[in-house]
């Protein structure tokens, strides 16, 4: 997805293939996203 142009109908195509063929867990990509840098954060109750 970060080789996809910021066009929301391109980002929609490979998000739709992303969730009927995935490759990775959540779990997977939550532990790239740690690696890259970013902090995952659980909101708050009530802010779901």
């Amino acid at each position: 997805m970060n080789r996809t142009a910021q066009d929301p109908a391109d980002y929609n195509d490979l998000r739709a293939i992303c969730q009927e063929n995935c490759l990775h867990t959540t779990y997977e990509f939550h532990h790239w996203l740690i690696e890259k840098g970013y902090l995952v954060v659980k909101p708050e109750s009530g802010e779901d």
